[in-house]
């Protein structure tokens, strides 16, 4: 029936029921109220308290053509991203290709916390993910521990990680990675590397940048 202020209650005694009743067989009916602004915020805790058939429902909506679909399943996961973040970890690990680019992108929207040590961990090591978008999924959750996967990489010997980095730093604007910049600038074997950690220190701007820039100028 058509929703309206008069029937509000009703409709949400029926989404508390059917969240009561959790399971697969729930997700469907309220995945399809998503739109009705006023009953949106109940529905949302319905499908989080149903928890992992949810977020698979969710991934699935992600494969949408619509708009509109693919949004209301972003709105879920950003409610639920710590009942999130296991499934799609797990799909980095054990997804085809498809599902990891999937994964990442939906792990750089949502920015879950509890994602960031097994993201830093496949980057070292090299596994299941693409270095380059999980260095970008690493920054959405940037803190110390990943300033510091970002200087080991900085000695990669892949010069074209290495300038990805360094493109990575300009774009963050961290005044604690000025000095690794400047080391990049002044030793990198790869003069394209060099180029491009200059002109980040240089892009930094303010005193530090200034400074830094002067102490590299030969006397």
């Amino acid at each position: 029936y058509r929703a309206s202020k008069k029937n509000k209650a009703l409709r949400l005694k029926l989404i508390n029921g059917l969240a009561r009743m959790g399971g697969d067989a729930s997700v469907p009916s309220l995945l399809a109220g998503l739109h009705v602004k006023d009953q949106r915020p109940a529905l949302l805790e319905a499908l989080r308290l149903i928890g992992l058939p949810s977020v698979r429902a969710a991934l699935f909506m992600l494969k949408s053509s619509s708009g509109d679909r693919i949004q209301m399943a972003l709105d879920l996961l950003m409610h639920m991203r710590d009942e999130a973040a296991p499934e799609l970890v797990s799909l980095l690990t054990h997804g085809d290709r498809n599902s990891r680019e999937l994964a990442l992108r939906v792990l750089a929207h949502i920015r879950a916390p509890g994602t960031r040590d097994a993201i830093l961990r496949m980057v070292r090591e090299r596994r299941a993910i693409d270095p380059h978008e999980g260095i970008r999924v690493a920054i959405a959750l940037y803190d110390d521990k990943v300033r510091k996967l970002l200087f080991e990489l900085l000695e990669d010997p892949d010069p074209q990680l290495r300038l990805f980095v360094v493109e990575q730093m300009w774009r963050l604007r961290d005044e604690k990675t000025l000095g690794a910049l400047r080391v990049v600038a002044a030793r990198d074997p790869d003069r394209n590397v060099q180029r491009y950690a200059l002109r980040a220190v240089a892009g930094y701007g303010g005193s530090k940048g200034i400074d830094l820039l002067r102490k590299m100028l030969p006397v």
